[in-house]
């Protein structure tokens, strides 16, 4: 077990607290989202009843899958490399205009504490720096 290698699974998220044509991310990034919901569908939230945000989220491989590897910044740059430049450049002003927040979630699962390399340099910052995008990074150890 303590020589397997960690598994990534990366979900950007692109939010806005209030009616914005969400549908309209995927013809910026020509990538169909995992999800895609309006802020009038979005609900609230189930214990303090808040509203929920219209959001745009994709996720690689996909919600279910990982992909291996050992270093975070070169899955970053993968899943960018997913999106055109352009479309990137474009998706920024769009959330800038609009009043929206972009996140990259990035689950890891590793094992044996055997730990990824966990920087973020080159073009992996320049993404996000570019998106304005927080990073939410989610470790797990498996032991068994």
């Amino acid at each position: 077990m303590a020589g397997r290698v960690p598994e990534f699974q990366i979900t950007l998220k692109v939010e806005f607290d209030g009616d914005v044509n969400v549908g309209q991310i995927a013809d910026i990034v020509k990538i169909k989202p995992t999800l895609c919901q309006s802020y009038r569908d979005a609900g609230y939230t189930r214990i303090g009843h808040k509203k929920l945000p219209a959001a745009w989220w994709y996720a690689y491989p996909s919600p279910r899958e990982y992909k291996p590897g050992w270093k975070l910044n070169e899955r970053i740059e993968e899943f960018f490399d997913l999106f055109s430049p352009d479309g990137l450049a474009v998706l920024s002003d769009f959330v800038r205009r609009n009043g929206g927040s972009v996140a990259l979630a990035v689950n890891i699962y590793f094992f044996g504490g055997h730990v990824p390399e966990m920087c973020i340099c080159g073009r992996a910052k320049d993404f996000l720096y570019l998106l304005n995008a927080d990073i939410m990074i989610n470790m797990n150890e498996e032991n068994a």
